[in-house]
């Protein structure tokens, strides 16, 4: 009986081996895919768009999103002090 455990049991843990590699190279990809997704986002825009809504929330009023043509980011208008 006891071997037989042991075989079940040894059986589980290569499997979850197994397994454990499986979800290790899906991270990496994952990982691979979110840094091409946000250099080509960032490219074009302002702030991540999480970024953009509490902005604007906070503000009270939509931010600008886009970057111009060029890629410049123009600096945001500021009231003159004294």
């Amino acid at each position: 009986m006891h071997q037989l455990q042991y075989v079940v049991f040894a059986g589980i843990s290569v499997l979850s081996m197994f397994l454990l590699g499986a979800w290790f190279v899906r991270a990496l990809a994952l990982i691979a895919v979110q840094i091409v997704v946000s250099t080509w986002w960032l490219n074009r825009y302002r702030y991540g768009p999480m970024e953009w809504v509490w902005r604007s929330a906070t503000c009270g009023k939509l931010q600008p999103l886009r970057r111009d043509a060029c890629g410049v980011v123009k600096p945001a208008r500021t009231r003159r002090g004294n």
